[in-house]
């Protein structure tokens, strides 16, 4: 949605850069050295502090809020069935006992094996190879579990969930296993914490990660700005001969760009999460298109 408008992108950054650079060069390194700190230390300083600030507000909040959101939802979603109907929906003119289905994906051991197993005997046919049935279980597994933390938690997280469960099948069936071997009149505590451990856990330390980041660096680097317009009001623009003073203020106005960019780069990742890449510009497709902000973007991706 919106990629045609790409270079969009391309020419902000090219702007920001531009803008950095006249900028400083006209005031003189001297009289931007401030500013240039200042970027620095945002960039350090959100690093070293969002990663705990992350890990406090994960585990006092968002944890238990997941969790009981997940239990909620395994409460109301019977996985066998949807398992059951899924499998059927396949196209191998199988019926299947809701009880031995159950059995199976309770038992430990290779659990999509048994179960292939089970629909080659109903008929006495092999419906598929291994391969081919591991691949479509993985798939369908993804989407039901990504409709579900969609609904739960957040459509980021369930767009990680879904990745994680296609690469990782068989670590997942472990959950199948804890859910279908579940007591009924226990509760689903312990398959949701599993959900949320596996699941879930990534993509909401990511999203309180962006936030903390954006909010510390914008106000490092507002500080920073307003000390430096305090530091050199009334003491005039650095003359004209000095090509040093212009030249260095540029290299340091190239550097304050780039910074900015990075942190642009954070605020926009965190529009893309709370959007689901939905937004008509800042989107995954739309950024992997440009020339020079998908560089900057990956990059901000890392911190």
């Amino acid at each position: 949605m919106g990629s045609q408008f790409y270079w969009f992108l391309d020419v902000i950054a090219a702007a920001v850069i531009l803008i950095a650079v006249f900028v400083a060069a006209k005031k003189g390194f001297s009289k931007t050295v401030v500013m240039l700190v200042g970027c620095i230390v945002s960039v350090i300083l959100a690093m070293s502090l969002c990663n705990s600030l992350t890990e406090f507000v994960y585990k006092s909040s968002i944890k238990n809020s997941n969790v009981q959101k997940i239990e909620k939802q395994l409460s109301e979603t019977d996985m066998v069935q949807k398992t059951k109907k899924y499998i059927e929906s396949l196209g191998y003119s199988v019926r299947i006992n809701d009880e031995r289905l159950t059995s199976i994906l309770s038992e430990d051991g290779d659990t999509l094996d048994a179960v292939l197993h089970y629909l080659n005997n109903i008929n006495g046919v092999v419906v598929d190879t291994p391969e081919n049935f591991k691949e479509k279980m993985a798939s369908g597994y993804a989407d039901m579990m990504k409709s579900m933390l969609t609904e739960a938690v957040s459509p980021y997280a369930g767009e990680i969930a879904s990745e994680k469960i296609s690469s990782d099948i068989d670590g997942f069936m472990e959950i199948i296993r804890a859910i279908a071997s579940h007591n009924p009149d226990d509760s689903y505590k312990a398959p949701a914490e599993m959900i949320e451990s596996a699941c879930t856990e990534e993509a909401s330390k990511t999203t309180v990660k962006t936030v903390c980041f954006s909010i510390i660096a914008v106000l490092v680097i507002l500080v920073a700005a307003a000390t430096e317009h305090r530091l050199n009001s009334g003491t005039g623009l650095t003359p004209l001969g000095s090509i040093a003073e212009r030249g260095i203020g540029a290299i340091f106005g190239f550097i304050e760009g780039i910074i900015i960019l990075i942190i642009i780069s954070v605020i926009i990742r965190m529009l893309i999460i709370f959007g689901n890449s939905g937004m008509i510009l800042f989107n995954t497709e739309t950024i992997d298109k440009t020339f020079l902000f998908r560089h900057i973007y990956n990059f901000a991706e890392m911190l």
